[in-house]
Formats: structure tokens, sequence, C-alpha cells
């Protein structure tokens, strides 16, 4: 009889703890069910407030072309609040960089088409500007720059143009004489201004190569023929003591007597 008792007492205690248990867990679940549900209350009070939907209108902006309709309409929302709507709005730091986006998208966007067309190494100035501007602009703008490939076709045309130049300059050299240090200088200044890439479109550095040497060589001949030359017209003197040569005009005035008397 007492075991029997013993073991109702034990289905009994059985029973209590799986109800005591569901019980928990149903309250368990009541908790989340309320606190779900004043999330989605609180984010669909906050997506109809002003500030909410001045948030929204953010969140839609993209700097993808030069329309700028959604972020006038962004910013047009957003300086219509009060200032306890806009201290709501979470995302008003966005909006400020949006603007500074745009502005630089567009500012290379307009230097670019500044280009024009390249005829002349005049037109590098523009060219370097609009690259400029499209290197500081940020990564994520860049692809959409409608123009780009205009910047990139026109830096082409001024490296074409560059190589042109310094073709021309060495060619313009000519025969190699005493007095061609001047061109031969300036050829070499533009071919060392190229890239490297340049330098091997430039199909006559052998000639500027050559050129180099060849008043190198001259330099040395008719250098020395001018020193002989100029000497030869002076009058000279030997100081046999300090052994040394003294050159001096022949139209030097000559003094009979160059003796000091103390």
């Amino acid at each position: 009889m007492e075991e029997n008792n013993t073991v109702v007492t034990e289905e009994v205690s059985v029973q209590n703890k799986k109800k005591n248990k569901g019980g928990k867990k149903k309250k368990f679940l009541i908790v989340i069910a309320i606190i779900v549900a004043i999330m989605l209350f609180n984010s669909i009070k906050s997506a109809t407030s002003p500030a909410g939907k001045v948030e929204k209108l953010i969140d839609k902006v993209e700097i993808v072309s030069l329309d700028e309709t959604a972020l006038i309409e962004a910013e047009e929302a957003y300086e219509n609040l009060d200032e306890a709507d806009k201290s709501q709005v979470s995302n008003a730091g966005n909006l400020t960089q949006l603007r500074q986006d745009y502005n630089n998208f567009k500012s290379v966007y307009e230097a670019i088409e500044a280009i024009g067309n390249v005829e002349t190494l005049d037109d590098a100035t523009k060219v370097s500007a609009a690259r400029t501007k499209f290197d500081n602009c940020a990564e994520a703008l860049k692809d959409n720059i409608p123009n780009k490939e205009v910047l990139i076709a026109a830096e082409e045309k001024i490296s074409e143009l560059k190589v042109q130049e310094a073709v021309k300059a060495i060619n313009n050299i000519g025969k190699v004489t005493i007095d061609s240090k001047t061109k031969i200088n300036e050829a070499q200044n533009l071919y060392d201004s190229l890239s490297d890439e340049e330098k091997a479109k430039v199909n006559n550095a052998d000639v500027l190569t050559k050129a180099n040497t060849d008043f190198e060589n001259i330099m040395k001949t008719e250098g020395a023929e001018r020193a002989r030359k100029a000497f030869s017209v002076l009058k000279s003197e030997e100081d046999r003591v300090n052994g040394i040569t003294w050159y001096k005009s022949k139209a030097e005035p000559y003094y009979a007597d160059t003796r000091s008397f103390v």
C-alpha cells in the first residue's frame, strides 16, 4: 500500500514539474511577443513621424548621376523640420556627406567637359586639372562619372603629342656642330620628361644618343683648336724660376724700365 502511494506521489510530482515548465515557457513567449509588438509599434511610429519620413528620404538618395532631385527633396524636407524634429533625424550627417559627394561628382564631370577637343599640348593643363579632381573623388563615385572615358582619351592624346614633340625636336638637331648644344639640350629635356612607356615610342631616340656623343667629340677637337688659336695671338713669357708660362696680349703697353728702387 505504501509503495502505491509513493508511485502516485512521484507521478503527481512529475506532472507538476511539466506544468511549471510549460507555464514558464508560455510566459517567456508572451514577454517576447510584447517586446516585438513594442518594437514594431515604435518602428511604425518612427517611420510615420516627421523625422522618420525625412530619414526615409535620405536613405533613398544615391549619387549615381547628375540628377540631384532626390537629394534636393531630402534637403528641403529636413530644413522644413523644427529643431526638435531635426534632432530626431538619426542620419542627418549622411545628408551633409551626400551633398558633398554630389558637389564633388559634378565638379569632376564639369572639369572633364571643360577639356574639349585636345589638339595641342596647351590643353595639357586642363587635362591635368581634371585628372586631379577625378583622383581626389571618392572611390565609390568614380565608376558612375559618365564622362570618365573622355578623360582617359584626352590623356592618351596628350601622351601622343608629347612623343611627337620629342621626335620632332630630335629630328630638328640635324648635323651636329659645335653650335648644336641648344638644340640637343632641348631634345634631351623633352625626352627626359616622358614616361618609360612614352620613351619606348620615340623611334629616333638613337639619333639623340648619337648627337650627344658627336657633340662631346666635337668639343674635344674644336674646343682644343679654338684654345690653340686663342693662345696663338698672345705673347708668352717663360718664368723659368717658377716654371710658369705667362700669356699676355700683344697690345699690352711695353715699359722700357720696370725696375723698382728702394
